[in-house]
């Protein structure tokens, strides 16, 4: 059951129109941030999700032996290197953007540097498998933008945005917040690539000032200014560290990985999801929603497909490590929900295949998001293949080089 299901997200992703798959269009063979089942639309070309793709159809070259997967990653990778701002006089050569509006084909010109750091992370894997430099010099472009956007703390600002757009202080993906902690991977595989010892550095502050983050229960908070837990968010943060422990062997990750892994399984609902966000400052949150509704997700909070595949994952590799049974009793139990939300809509095939977004409970009330996100489908794919798996990864190392 789970391999078919895996091979329906994989067909989701490869064959539905989340992938723009005109090859004379500029913006071929990158992927759109989300699927609106409701009015069957796509609201626009996400380079960060293009670039997960990238990583994703990687590994499932691999694991179902399809070369034509490896020229799907690298077309994506190609479109990468094209958006790339280039010019040398402003101050965001190096950077990828956010994306492109649909259907004008117009570029948002928002520069995040989490964005950007994922994208650099992909590129160098491009660059490990295919051996072609360019994607190399591409991702070492991207890292010398980044490389200005962080403080000698660690610390990482958001970006840039043309129209001078910044994040609040309340908002997750803000300066400062927790999720840049992921920024490190990228930063580590480059280090891999050139030897460059200033990225370790580079890689240990944000890693280390992910860490003033982490709450007495476990959980990283958003950033300094709120305290409460945006679960997708917390999850990168450890996935950071998970992959500086890896890579560095410092102990202290690893406990930090632990325990907040121990707060995610505290946490866990009783049909295996994730809840969108956790803790007494919701509030800041939840200030830009309109009354009822802002009341109402106090109550009914979103459960989510994909931070509960983020934790799924997280949880099978400290089962590799720590062996304890909890971790791998609690990825189970996660990958039954997650099997529950993959779409069965035959009739709409832009939809089959696909998962839910999140969905809403509260006693005998049930309903589904009609959005359907790219990068879910690929974590839940990828939670859930590994899930499955029961010989590849035999150890922690392994199954990190795997999913990060």
């Amino acid at each position: 059951m789970i391999n078919q299901s895996v091979h329906r997200g994989l067909k989701w992703l490869v064959d539905s129109d989340i992938r723009i798959k005109d090859q004379s269009s500029p913006l071929f063979d990158s992927v759109c941030g989300s699927y609106n089942t409701r009015n069957r639309s796509y609201p626009f070309v996400y380079c960060e999700i293009t670039a997960y793709a990238i990583q994703f159809l990687l590994r499932a070259a691999k694991w179902f032996q399809n070369k034509d997967l490896v020229l799907l990653a690298k077309a994506g990778g190609d479109f990468l290197m094209r958006t790339q701002h280039n010019e040398s006089d402003c101050n965001v050569s190096g950077a990828i953007p956010y994306g492109f509006s649909l259907p004008d084909k117009q570029k948002i010109e928002k520069y995040y540097s989490f964005d950007s750091a994922i994208c650099m992370s992909a590129l160098v894997e491009l660059y490990e498998v295919l051996g072609d430099e360019s994607y190399l010099k591409s991702a070492i472009r991207i890292c010398t933008w980044l490389e200005v956007l962080q403080e000698q703390s660690g610390f990482f600002h958001f970006g840039h945005t043309k129209d001078g757009y910044k994040p609040k202080l309340t908002d997750w993906y803000g300066s400062g917040g927790c999720l840049h902690a992921k920024n490190a991977i990228g930063l580590l595989k480059l280090y891999n690539a050139t030897q460059e010892r200033r990225l370790v550095n580079a890689a240990e502050r944000v890693l280390e000032w992910g860490l003033t983050l982490q709450l007495k229960n476990g959980a990283f908070r958003v950033n300094k200014e709120c305290n409460y837990i945006f679960t997708h968010a917390c999850c990168y943060a450890i996935e950071g560290l998970l992959y500086g422990y890896s890579v560095l062997g410092k102990p202290h990750y690893l406990r930090a990985c632990i325990h907040a892994a121990s707060w995610l399984l505290g946490s866990q609902n009783s049909d295996g999801s994730l809840s969108q966000y956790y803790g007494p400052n919701i509030e800041c949150y939840l200030a830009d929603i309109k009354w009822p509704l802002r009341k109402l997700r106090k109550v009914v909070v979103p459960r989510e497909t994909g931070a509960t595949a983020q934790a799924m994952r997280i949880w099978l590799a400290l089962y590799r490590e720590t062996g304890d049974k909890a971790f791998d009793a609690a990825a189970h139990k996660a990958g039954q929900f997650i099997l529950r939300m993959q779409s069965q809509v035959m009739s709409d095939p832009n939809s089959f295949g696909g998962f839910h977004s999140s969905c809403d409970s509260l006693w005998l009330f049930h309903r589904l998001s009609h959005y359907q996100y790219a990068w879910t489908d690929m974590f839940a794919c990828h939670a859930l293949n590994v899930l499955d798996d029961k010989t590849n990864y035999p150890n922690f190392n392994s199954i990190v080089d795997e999913l990060f």
